[in-house]
């Protein structure tokens, strides 16, 4: 198949299609505001390469060989295809587009997120089609054309872009019944029977250093794998859990305590990341735009204490910045 694609000029496909849609090399020629002779011209290439007529004069017009007919679909479809991948790299549509993009991040972000993206997309783009994967271990290990949305991300320079979306403070989080007083010592905060998520993108991993520098061991009294069973199990039990300030206004805002955590971690920041190659498509432009104006929606929900509706009733009563 590539040897023979060698031999066609693509720009020949393109007359031909042309051609078999005018039945005529004038109208092809003022189809493809070309001259006559250079569509004629053409033609004698496409029937070299074929090694077939293609189109014969009769007297009804010129009429599409046996070969030319099979050709037809098959080179229409590519070339409209190929025109809506350029179209949607160099000037995206968003009503019209028919694409498939994926979206790798952490079951936190999922839960913040990707509700209101998909609610966002759906009135926008609603032949876009969204796939959410897990984050893979390394920023390099994603596919081309993958979206990132990683947790204090460490990028390589010069082949990917990072963009900071979202920052905020870790708060010791627990059920109300468990609190303990208006502020929690560090002495208090070792002692406390402690929900680890194993997944650690939650949990801060520099804690435990933290932690060990000063000379305190902290055992984790359950450890569970995501963040799904996290709430009542806080709000049940006598466990506390260190997590993002955002997830507990979120999901939790009347339901646990929440105390400065009695020493200093650092923050929680979500960083968007794609390959720098990505850069001019003008689709992954467009999700990239629809991300950041969630985030900075969510931004806005946590330094105004608010709670964001994740799974609004009604599409069209979506909040946006300006609600803020």
């Amino acid at each position: 198949m590539a040897t023979h694609l060698r031999r066609i000029n693509l720009n020949l496909l393109v007359v031909f299609d042309a051609l078999m849609s005018e039945k005529s090399v004038a109208g092809a020629a003022r189809q493809l505001g070309l001259t006559p002779s250079a569509v004629s011209h053409a033609l004698q290439r496409l029937r070299d390469a074929f090694n077939d007529p293609l189109l014969e004069r009769t007297t009804d017009g010129m009429k599409p060989t046996q070969r030319a007919e099979d050709l037809s679909k098959p080179i229409g479809d590519a070339l409209h295809l190929l025109q809506q991948g350029l179209s949607d790299q160099l000037d995206f549509d968003a009503a019209t587009a028919r694409r498939t993009f994926t979206i790798r991040m952490s079951d936190f972000m999922s839960q913040c997120l990707v509700p209101r993206l998909t609610s966002r997309v759906r009135l926008d783009a609603p032949n876009v089609t969204l796939i959410v994967a897990p984050l893979s271990g390394r920023v390099e290990d994603a596919d081309p054309g993958d979206v990132q949305l990683r947790i204090s991300a460490r990028v390589p320079k010069g082949r990917f872009r990072q963009r900071r979306l979202f920052s905020d403070e870790f708060v010791v989080a627990m059920g109300r019944n468990s609190a303990v007083s208006e502020s929690l010592s560090l002495e208090r905060f070792s002692k406390l029977p402690y929900l680890r998520v194993s997944s650690a993108v939650v949990d801060d991993p520099a804690i435990e250093a933290l932690l060990a520098h000063r000379g305190i061991e902290r055992r984790p009294t359950v450890t569970v794998p995501s963040l799904a069973g996290v709430r009542p199990l806080l709000e049940f039990t006598d466990l506390c859990a260190v997590l993002p300030r955002i997830w507990v206004s979120l999901y939790a805002p009347n339901v646990l305590a929440t105390y400065t955590v009695p020493f200093k971690p650092r923050d929680f920041t979500v960083d968007l990341v794609w390959s720098k190659k990505d850069d001019m498509d003008g689709g992954h432009a467009w999700l990239r735009r629809l991300i950041a104006e969630e985030y900075a929606l969510l931004q806005a929900a946590a330094d105004a204490a608010l709670d964001i509706p994740v799974r609004p009733d009604r599409l069209d009563v979506l909040p946006t910045l300006s609600d803020f």
